[in-house]
């Protein structure tokens, strides 16, 4: 087997074997002698010996998986450099709901361009071209601060029990909003770090896995799939070389969730708040103390929302009012409380989120600066942080 060209996509090329021989894959199966490239040969019966061929080989993709993933999570260096980027001022908590959608909009905007500009229905220049690849492959991380707001989950779906918390809770001051992620009903504030990753699974690779553990007792990457393989024989004046079998790993959600916990756990654990193991989705401290919470929602196989750590006291007084998470024998806590590195408030925790973030999952951080290459990614962030997006339903453009 080679080794991966990329985290996340393992290629594997099996060399043709002399006639009347038979070759021995790596699983196990026999693979006769491919088809030769002629003028007699059909695109059907080529399709169909190609798809005979697949049928021996994907049966134990399965048995494949663990050295597939050990060998696509040995490095990220092939993967493109995930941005980022820090907003200084509090934000409310619909724009930056809004600007996800707009994020998420773009990249599938993006995507469909691409693929009529392949099938030629839709031909791009050069530059649009470029700048359709760029949005549609650029994984974003945005770290923030919220103004006071109470969010609910999809779990909770009683309208007039929604109705009666969110008039309490908007006297106390605070915006309360229902939105798609998992989850129940939670908090976030000033004095909160929250991050939103704007991701795509199936690209988004996994580096060192070994370092991060599952608090459940299983392994993230037990949760990752392999999306159904392509086959493609290579030839040499119509001479079949080798055939080339290419799997995706794909995280799937709870892979996602796993290494977002991972990561967490690993910050807290940098600012020297201690870790206790939970069944429940989240970072505690203890059995009846939680720190951090995470709740994601995917579509199309991009990330939005993400996870909130709670950095000073201040949003403590604020998850007071409500069972957060629907954990009746569970209060918040925050590193402030718990550990060694809040004395600078929010911003003197952000580079260290943004290094345990990249090693968590294996890329590379660039923050987005002025005079970058990104600067039609930072246009769109600094809309939604002014609050002049365009709602969602107007046509998108990149």
């Amino acid at each position: 087997m080679a080794p991966p060209d990329r985290v996340g996509h393992a290629r594997i090329g099996y060399a043709a074997a002399p006639a009347g021989h038979q070759q021995l894959t790596e699983t196990g199966a026999n693979l006769s002698e491919p088809p030769k490239k002629s003028a007699a040969t059909t695109s059907s019966q080529t399709a169909a010996s190609a798809a005979s061929t697949t049928r021996r080989l994907v049966p134990d993709q399965n048995a494949m998986l663990p050295s597939l993933v050990r060998r696509s999570c040995a490095s990220g260096s092939h993967l493109p450099p995930l941005a980022w980027t820090y907003l200084p001022s509090q934000l409310a908590y619909h724009h930056g709901l809004l600007l996800q959608e707009t994020l998420v909009a773009r990249r599938l905007r993006a995507r469909e361009l691409l693929l009529a500009h392949k099938n030629a229905t839709m031909p791009l220049s050069e530059a649009q071209r470029a700048l359709a690849q760029r949005t549609a492959e650029t994984d974003v991380l945005l770290l923030l601060q919220h103004e006071p707001v109470f969010t609910t989950g999809r779990r909770e779906k009683d309208p007039e029990q929604l109705r009666a918390e969110g008039e309490r809770l908007r006297a106390l001051g605070a915006e309360y909003v229902a939105t798609m992620r998992g989850g129940q009903t939670t908090y976030h504030g000033p004095g909160q770090l929250v991050g939103y990753s704007i991701m795509d699974t199936q690209k988004a690779g996994v580096s060192r896995p070994h370092a991060y553990p599952s608090h459940a007792g299983s392994h993230p990457l037990e949760h990752a799939r392999l999306v159904a393989p392509s086959v493609k024989w290579i030839h040499f004046h119509d001479t079949p070389l080798m055939l080339l079998v290419t799997y995706h790993l794909q995280l799937d959600t709870r892979c996602y969730v796993h290494h977002l916990e991972a990561f967490l756990e690993s910050l807290a654990t940098a600012l020297g708040a201690p870790v206790h193991p939970c069944a429940h989705t989240g970072v505690f401290t203890s059995p009846t103390a939680k720190l951090g919470s995470i709740g994601i929602h995917i579509r199309r196989r991009i990330t939005l929302h993400g996870f909130a750590l709670n950095v000073t006291n201040e949003p403590l007084r604020w998850f007071d009012q409500v069972v957060a998470c629907g954990l009746d024998d569970v209060r918040a806590t925050s590193v402030e409380r718990e550990g060694e590195g809040a004395g600078e408030g929010v911003e003197g925790v952000v580079d260290l989120a943004v290094s345990e973030f990249g090693r968590a999952y294996g890329r590379r951080m660039v923050r987005l600066e002025a005079g970058d290459a990104q600067g039609e990614l930072r246009g769109v962030i600094d809309m939604g942080v002014r609050g002049v997006l365009p709602e969602l339903g107007a046509p998108i453009e990149l």
